[in-house]
């Protein structure tokens, strides 16, 4: 019973922390201070197709845990499929299988005067809804992956 307990602390603790990321994110609405401010559409590169090919690519191997092939996508090269098994594998435990995704829209802006799309669905899990923001730079590459349950 107190793993149980613990459990359901440990996801509000990281659903907590990932609410502060989020108004983090939105009230400085660029990814630094020296960017525009993300607008909602697409950037002139982007087309409709090929961004849902590759969120859902990225969506795949999320809800299949095969980090190392998102590290692998990330343009910075740092993130590593240890870092992205922490940060995700809590929340997907929690909401078990994956049903679909409910909505969606894009948002565009700069990072590091380097034009990105953001891909925003909200998605349907058998314990809940989570939303997935994949943002991605022209070349495919992605410049942020957010997850939030």
């Amino acid at each position: 019973m107190k793993d149980k307990a613990h459990i359901r602390v440990a996801l509000i603790v990281v659903g907590f922390l990932a609410a502060i990321i989020v108004v983090g994110f939105l009230a400085t609405s660029s990814c630094s201070k020296g960017d525009p401010a993300v607008e909602e559409g697409m950037s002139p590169w982007a087309d409709a197709e090929t961004l849902e090919r590759w969120t859902q690519t990225t969506l795949d191997e999320l809800n299949g845990r095969d980090y190392d092939a998102l590290a692998v996508a990330y343009a910075t090269g740092d993130v590593t499929a240890e870092y992205l098994a922490e940060q995700f594998d809590g929340p997907l435990d929690a909401l078990g299988a994956y049903e679909g995704v409910t909505d969606s829209m894009f948002v565009h802006g700069q990072s590091n005067a380097r034009p990105y799309t953001c891909v925003v669905w909200d998605l349907a899990y058998e314990n809940g809804a989570a939303q997935i923001r994949a943002s991605y730079f022209e070349d495919g590459k992605l410049a942020a992956l957010l997850f939030m349950s």
